[in-house]
């Protein structure tokens, strides 16, 4: 008959129950739940099941079939980067089609009663999405093999690379979503990467305090630059000027010269740019690039002179994350910590929106769509969870469920979506069927 508070949690299948009025004989206890099978998901009903223990697990190289169901949907445009293949590494790495539960759920962010957009005097917050597709309903394939949080994607041509907290680069051939092989040679979190076609190399920041230059012919590391005294957390490409843009947790961001490789590597400029760690740099035009930082600022720099352009006013109430240009209506977007993205204009450099309350905890990432999904951005958050929007009225249009942990980064091929998350994987999204029924 005491009093007590149960907190349930089904994923570990615990309860634990807590007296409320602490007397002296107070105890803890940990309850062993039955499983229910009503209560799982696809992805712990996969995980439970013995029969699959050899695709989740780290098993042997999967047979070349797998992944072959969506092939045809995934010829991308191709460009030829060389004939080099890294080494097969000794664990296996997966690609898989995702098991889909046709149940729709209800929305995280969803609280009830008509969908629609409120105001206060601070900004406009976000509606709630206008649907939820069911669990995986949209993701055609799960690439893995990772053993650390998957922190960041890029792509060049019709390959796809993947840094990982387990300090390693893998790559992915996107015409079948079959793994290539793995780039080692980092000494910590691999935490960014750029490419560029032209000069077929790929460039990746490290926890190491090193952006490592690795030829797309042979597919090795060719260069290591040193000169940032933390974490390397963002890196830029400006292919017309032979330059990478390097922001860094140490609040400085460095410009280096990749024109002739075979020359060597040099830093050309070192700016004071930030009161805290730079999270974020893209580029804005020509002769801009923006940084979004810790300090919770956004700052625009002069890729000619790097001085400073202007720093964006108001700024967002938390660290800025991430960043997304609109070029054909004139606008980006930034997203922040503080749970909101902003639309600003690209000419004026005058803010347009503030979106409250766009998830449940951190925006982590933006991207733009392309081709026939241009106007719409999609945000990854810490909740789990990738966001559609409606670019020019920030409506919600749908929400991508399928991960279980923080979305790291997201990133548009042609109709495919990207996304990588703490769950050590990179889902694959078709994203040309948003609010079909």
């Amino acid at each position: 008959g005491r009093s007590k508070v149960e907190f349930i949690d089904a994923s570990t299948e615990t309860a634990i129950a807590l007296s409320l009025s602490i007397p002296r004989d107070t105890e803890l206890r940990v309850v062993e739940l039955a499983p229910s099978p009503a209560r799982s998901t696809p992805a712990q009903q996969l995980s439970r099941d013995p029969s699959k223990a050899d695709s989740l697990g780290w098993g042997s190289r999967p047979s070349s079939s797998i992944g072959r169901s969506s092939s045809r949907d995934m010829l991308l445009t191709s460009h030829v980067l060389g004939s080099g293949r890294a080494r097969t590494p000794s664990r296996s790495v997966r690609a898989h089609t995702p098991t889909r539960s046709h149940t729709p759920t209800r929305s995280s962010g969803s609280t009830g009663g008509t969908p629609g957009a409120r105001r206060d005097g601070v900004g406009v917050h976000a509606q709630m999405p206008t649907r939820t597709s069911a669990v995986d309903e949209h993701c055609v394939q799960i690439l893995e093999g990772h053993q650390g949080f998957v922190l960041c994607i890029d792509v060049v041509g019709d390959v796809l690379f993947s840094g990982s907290q387990d300090s390693n680069i893998m790559i992915w051939d996107l015409n079948n979503l079959q793994y290539i092989g793995t780039l080692r040679g980092h000494r910590g979190f691999v935490w960014c990467l750029c490419t560029s076609l032209s000069r077929k190399v790929l460039c990746s920041g490290s926890q190491d305090k090193t952006i490592k230059i690795w030829s797309l012919d042979r597919f090795r590391c060719v260069e290591t630059c040193h000169g940032h005294t933390s974490d390397v957390m963002a890196l830029l490409m400006l292919e017309d000027r032979g330059n990478v843009v390097s922001g860094s947790d140490d609040k400085t961001i460095r410009v280096w010269d990749i024109s002739d490789i075979s020359r060597g590597i040099s830093c050309v400029t070192v700016i004071d740019a930030h009161q805290s760690s730079i999270f974020a740099l893209h580029r804005l035009n020509d002769s801009l690039i923006m940084s979004g930082s810790r300090d919770k600022t956004i700052r625009v720099w002069n890729s000619n002179t790097w001085q400073l352009h202007r720093m964006l006013h108001p700024p967002h109430y938390d660290a800025v994350t991430a960043f997304a240009l609109d070029e054909k209506s004139g606008r980006f977007f930034s997203g922040s910590r503080d749970k909101s993205m902003k639309s600003w204009d690209t000419k004026t450099l005058e803010p347009m929106h503030h979106i409250l309350h766009t998830h449940l905890d951190w925006v982590t990432s933006m991207c733009m769509g392309q081709g026939p999904n241009a106007g719409t951005i999609f945000s990854g958050s810490k909740d789990g969870t990738v966001r559609v929007w409606d670019a020019a009225t920030f409506r919600c249009k749908d929400e991508l469920a399928g991960h279980r942990g923080p979305i790291t980064a997201v990133l548009t091929v042609s109709n495919f979506l990207f996304s990588a998350s703490h769950d050590r994987k990179v889902r694959v999204w078709r994203i040309d069927r948003f609010g079909e029924r």
